[in-house]
């Protein structure tokens, strides 16, 4: 009979549909017109009652879009990431690539533009493998800008480890190899050191190395919600070396003592040549 010659086909299609939607949750793009995003879990760690997922959250942006650093400057939303109730998922950290400095309209951002790669690090309920009353599901959140800015809004499902086969795990971990090489160096490296960061009443004062010169050096200050010290750094090179300079913030209009402010602060630095960069916490 006819309908025994479509059986085979019927069979392939049916695993062709299960395979598919094995793969959606880790493969899946979450799209709107000014971007798009997906998370690819990469590696599992357990260590006694606890679980995480390494994992790499994609951000592509359409034609002359940006989103934000961390600490995005005079305007801008950086990407949040906000567990939903039932999920499983207690917590997400973010480690962010190195920005680019952005200037217009008056206004200076720290950004990403076409694409960036945000390595993840989620802190999951022991039986998240396990527990199907999970729904595994996590908010991703931002801002995107270009004449106007439109904010961002994905619910994105976090694959089950164990459903991701060989194949899919050794790509994502290939992709998160070549993500943390975007990632600020906690320290120095042979090109790039911060050896020391001073404050005075109006500046901030960054002793740095830069092996190959201080041409297109930038640097980047988190400082929290204290003060914005987001100037081009003026850079001071040493007479009897040019691999060593002094980077100089200014406070902005209005500190009247940024020793005082920031005493008792940590404060972050990034300073970024190329595509290198190198990060150093300081306490004042």
């Amino acid at each position: 009979m006819e309908y025994i010659k479509i059986l085979p086909y019927l069979s392939a299609l049916v695993l062709l549909v299960f395979a598919n939607n094995a793969m959606a949750e880790g493969d899946i793009w979450h799209e709107a017109k000014e971007s798009r995003v997906r998370l690819l879990v990469s590696a599992q760690d357990m260590h006694e009652d606890a679980l995480s997922y390494q994992a790499l959250l994609q951000m592509e942006f359409a034609d002359d879009w940006h989103s934000y650093w961390r600490l995005p400057g005079d305007a801008g939303i950086p990407l949040s990431l906000t567990p939903l109730p039932e999920s499983g998922i207690q917590e997400a950290s973010i480690k962010w690539p190195v920005p680019e400095r952005y200037e217009a309209y008056g206004l200076t951002s720290f950004v990403y533009k076409e694409k960036a790669a945000f390595p993840i690090e989620l802190k999951l309920a022991p039986d998240f493998e396990d527990n199907t009353s999970y729904n595994r599901q996590i908010k991703a959140f931002y801002m995107v800008c270009k004449m106007v800015c439109v904010p961002q809004e994905f619910v994105l499902t976090i694959p089950k480890y164990s459903d991701l086969s060989d194949k899919i795990l050794a790509r994502n971990q290939g992709k998160m190899r070549f993500a943390k090489r975007r990632l600020p160096h906690d320290g120095e490296i042979s090109t790039l050191g911060i050896n020391l960061a001073v404050l005075s009443k109006d500046s901030l004062v960054v002793a740095a190395r830069a092996t190959h010169g201080f041409d297109h050096v930038d640097l980047f200050v988190d400082a929290g919600d204290t003060v914005l010290l987001i100037g081009k750094p003026e850079v001071e090179l040493q007479d009897d070396d040019p691999r060593r300079a002094m980077l100089r913030i200014k406070a902005p209009d209005g500190v009247e003592n940024l020793q005082e402010l920031l005493q008792g602060q940590t404060v972050r630095l990034v300073m970024k040549k190329g595509s290198k960069g190198v990060m150093r916490e300081f306490t004042f």
